[in-house]
């Protein structure tokens, strides 16, 4: 099965993007004196994945009906990266990433949407991410499975969309 894979593959590029914001030396007495995540408040951290979470559902739910609104509804102010059938991944308007998430929805034929993992991954500003698995018909015979990467940024206390991506 891919799952595992694709849970690797998203670790590894939301570590790579948030980067040194995320590691501490290793302080610990006759510790390794190497890197180390940096430790966050248990219950913070645990609200923070609890409203994650309950977001990505959400944007889930909005996605399976082909409302590209309500996935962008907690788009984050500066805009949201897109990555769709081959494009780039610059920062779109919220008109923009809208009408582009529309025709993607429109093209898909349907499907089905549900919230897969979610993480926090700490740095400053706080981000996280979670992943969509997507079932569409996509005018093709049979279901084309897609995996759909939603990148976060925390912003004004509040979880923000800033990044959609299919991998």
């Amino acid at each position: 099965m891919i799952r595992p894979a694709v849970r690797s593959l998203l670790s590894a590029l939301v570590l790579a993007s948030a980067g040194p914001a995320l590691c501490a030396p290793d302080a610990t007495p006759g510790g390794a004196g190497g890197w180390a995540l940096a430790a966050q408040d248990s219950p913070r951290r645990d609200a923070d994945e609890e409203a994650l979470r309950g977001l990505v559902a959400d944007i889930a739910r909005s996605w399976a009906r082909g409302d590209a609104g309500g996935v962008l509804s907690r788009a984050s102010e500066q805009g949201v990266r897109l990555q769709l059938a081959g494009g780039g991944s610059s920062p779109q308007s919220h008109r923009r990433a809208e009408a582009a998430l529309r025709r993607l929805l429109e093209d898909a034929d349907g499907g089905r949407a549900s919230a897969g993992m979610v993480s926090v991954v700490g740095g400053s500003p706080t981000r996280g991410f979670g992943e969509l698995l997507w079932e569409s018909g996509a005018g093709m015979p049979g279901l084309v499975r897609t995996v759909v990467y939603l990148g976060f940024e925390m912003e004004d206390g509040r979880w923000r969309l800033s990044e959609i991506r299919l991998l």
